[in-house]
């Protein structure tokens, strides 16, 4: 079975979200992936963004 629901539940996964696109994603599949990521994660990783900046 698939849902769709909006991307935008998924923005604590990135440092700087991109606000809202419109685009729906796969829960279940969403969801099985945010269940397997560190505590804490987002994109890009904090720590290789201080050492380029």
């Amino acid at each position: 079975m698939e849902l769709k629901v909006p991307s935008d539940l998924y923005n604590a996964w990135f440092l700087y979200p991109a606000g809202s696109s419109g685009m729906e994603v796969d829960y279940f599949i969403l969801n099985t992936i945010m269940e397997s990521l560190p505590d804490n994660y987002v994109i890009p990783d904090p720590k290789v963004m201080s050492r380029i900046e």
